[in-house]
């Protein structure tokens, strides 16, 4: 559309509106003038109250049997401007409801998600319940053929499976523990007797630094040279001379016990 056209619609509006705005005078005057012509025409003896709701009530049936409605012209934009009007107003009202119900709205998106989201879970569970069921009833008729002897077979052989993974976890614990006996808890022991911290106050002790034992404030002392003999009487006194002498002097009772103890519970 160009500019011409344009202005012959601007044109056609502004013509439309002028003579709308002018029908809408003429029938202002038209009324002023009744009105004029019915004061003209009434007599200077005024009127009482109910006499005057009288000729108002009279005027009015009047003109609301008598006149023709007030109705635009072909082409007039009053009706258009009614309908903007009206639209206008519905869209202003539709967006404050919009908003004072915003927070709701959006609340309640929230529990349908939740809502979908819970009933996707039933699903599943309903499925897995399904699958487990249909499961239960194969091994049940699986179970109604055999004999007697072939389920009480079988249940031997459930019982001896489970006994002997329980065995195999039970000497893999057991070996951990004599590990941990052996290589840190022994160690922490002997240190705690001979005069040292307790034991958990420190995690890693050397055996070879048990025999220079600890002082007052719970220290190692430093090995000197030519002290083995007394290292190792001290040693006896502590675990006792008849558990000999393994590698110099390095083992405790404590550990030769817990191998014992290892070995009788623990096959090898």
């Amino acid at each position: 559309m160009d500019d011409g056209s344009r202005a012959t619609e601007a044109d056609v509006y502004a013509a439309n509106l002028s003579f709308t705005l002018k029908e809408l005078q003429r029938k202002v005057r038209e009324h002023q003038s009744e009105l004029e012509k019915i004061r003209a025409a009434q007599t200077e003896v005024p009127l009482s109250p109910q006499d005057q709701a009288t000729v108002i009530k009279t005027a009015l049936t009047t003109i609301n049997t008598t006149s023709e409605p007030f109705l635009p012209f072909a082409g007039s934009v009053l009706p258009a401007l009614l309908a903007l009007r009206r639209a206008h107003q519905t869209i202003t009202e539709s967006r404050t409801y919009l908003e004072s119900h915003a927070a709701e709205a959006d609340r309640e998106r929230k529990q349908l998600e939740s809502d979908r989201t819970n009933l996707k879970d039933q699903h599943l569970l309903t499925d897995a319940l399904t699958s487990r069921i249909a499961a239960l009833r194969q091994e049940l008729a699986a179970k109604a053929e055999m004999r007697p002897e072939d389920s009480a077979r079988e249940k031997m052989d459930e019982l001896r499976a489970k006994t002997k993974a329980y065995d195999k976890e039970r000497k893999q614990l057991m070996r951990a523990l004599l590990d941990f006996i052996d290589n840190q808890l022994a160690p922490m022991l002997a240190a705690e007797e001979l005069g040292g911290p307790v034991v958990g106050d420190i995690m890693e002790v050397d055996p070879d630094d048990l025999a220079a034992g600890f002082n007052a404030q719970g220290k190692l002392k430093k090995p000197k040279g030519g002290e083995e003999d007394k290292r190792q009487r001290r040693i006896d006194e502590i675990w006792g001379a008849a558990a000999g002498r393994t590698s110099g002097g390095k083992y405790s009772q404590h550990k030769r016990f817990y191998r014992h103890y290892r070995s009788a519970c623990v096959p090898r």
